[in-house]
């Protein structure tokens, strides 16, 4: 699939299954023997030295394991290994993590944890492509047609879609966001080395991103609904507020949706029927489809038990494998104050290791928090 890897996407991926399905990693009571020949996708790399640990998914398409009994020269020795086995194009790496693809197009993701001595890794084959066409829609128009026609449509609606375009480099994704900007999309932007946020004048929204391997994502949104239109009532209001008999629906949406959201913050257990009944309450207000409402709820349960940016949740919850446009749904919906996720990310990563207030910085930003974000998290741990 994708972009070019946040360097703990897997981490994440494996605190979720230890906290919401009971997977205690890889430790010694865990961990199982393992045959390397065994695995659909064994032959694309090498095998590691240690032969134990724990197989999370083992398919044609997704390789995912964790080794255990690793040692931090035999983690870096893997990832020589792997670089002498093609794994070298659009890589990147840190000191606990290495992503890059094979000229066949497979994608790559290891991650060492030092203090258990386990090395994951995830092996993700290539994305299928074929000639497409260009969107004939209102939206299609408002963005300029990629230069290549390779590609693979996601999903595409009426309020929005996500294309994968194939066979353009990094130069060609770059011209790509400077003709988005001339189009008008200058408003509340974001740009990275590798990603590309903004609005139009109508509160359209756009999203591009360079996902590695001559491979560039477009998606773009209809406006929001409703915020302006709720925060304006008050204000063309005559009445004091506390005597308003009869709320807005849409502002009984909105009282419910915070109060959803505080009562997920406290639940120390996040799967139980309590929540069911309260997101079922929610859902009977809203035009949701079933997926985004599950959507919703499981970005709430993620947040409720560590960290993530906005575009890192919406990753979780398509790796889980809703839709972009439910994941979507579920970063706009769950509540989530990302300055604040930022700061506890921040505090996370300070606990594991050393950063210099850059260095944090950068590891934020790559983790998909904005800049701005990323400036809040250092500062509200002392940077």
């Amino acid at each position: 699939m994708k972009q070019v890897l946040k360097k703990h996407r897997v981490v994440l991926g494996l605190l979720l299954a230890v906290l919401l399905f009971g997977v205690s990693g890889c430790g010694d009571s865990e961990a199982e023997r393992i045959d390397w020949a065994a695995f659909e996708l064994g032959d694309v790399l090498p095998e590691p030295k240690s032969k134990t640990g724990k197989v999370y998914t083992n398919t044609e398409s997704d390789f995912w394991i964790e080794i255990a009994k690793t040692s931090e020269t035999e983690y870096k020795k893997y990832v020589d290994d792997c670089k002498d086995q093609g794994f070298i194009i659009d890589s990147d790496s840190s000191s606990i993590g290495f992503s890059a693809y094979n000229e066949d197009g497979y994608k790559l993701s290891l991650t060492y944890y030092e203090s258990h001595e386990e090395m994951s890794i995830r092996l993700e084959s290539p994305m299928k492509m074929s000639e497409i066409q260009w969107p004939k829609s209102e939206m299609g128009a408002l963005l300029p047609t990629p230069k290549s026609n390779i590609g693979q449509i996601s999903w595409e609606t009426s309020y929005g879609f996500v294309i994968y375009i194939g066979e353009t480099t990094k130069e060609e994704y770059n011209a790509y966001v400077e003709e988005c900007w001339e189009r008008g999309f200058t408003f509340d932007y974001h740009k990275g080395d590798v990603s590309f946020r903004a609005d139009n004048e109508s509160g359209y929204h756009v999203s591009l991103s360079y996902e590695g391997n001559n491979i560039m994502k477009i998606k773009i949104d209809e406006p929001e609904e409703t915020e302006t239109e709720i925060t304006a009532e008050p204000e063309n209001s005559t009445e004091p507020e506390e005597i308003s008999a009869q709320p807005s629906e849409s502002e009984k949406d909105t009282s419910l949706e915070d109060t959803i959201g505080g009562l997920f913050g406290k639940l120390e257990n996040i799967v139980n029927d309590a929540t069911n009944d309260l997101l079922g309450e929610l859902s009977e207000d809203s035009n949701a489809t079933a997926g985004e409402k599950n959507a919703l709820r499981s970005a709430k349960e993620y947040l409720a038990i560590m960290p993530f940016s906005y575009t890192g949740i919406i990753n979780q919850l398509e790796f889980e494998g809703y839709s972009t446009a439910e994941a979507t749904y579920g970063a706009d919906n769950c509540g989530a104050d990302w300055n604040e996720e930022a700061s506890k990310a921040a505090k996370e990563y300070l606990d594991l290791m050393s950063f210099s207030r850059n260095g944090l910085i950068e590891q934020l930003e790559f983790e998909g928090y904005t800049h701005e974000q990323a400036v809040y998290g250092a500062e509200a741990n002392g940077y």
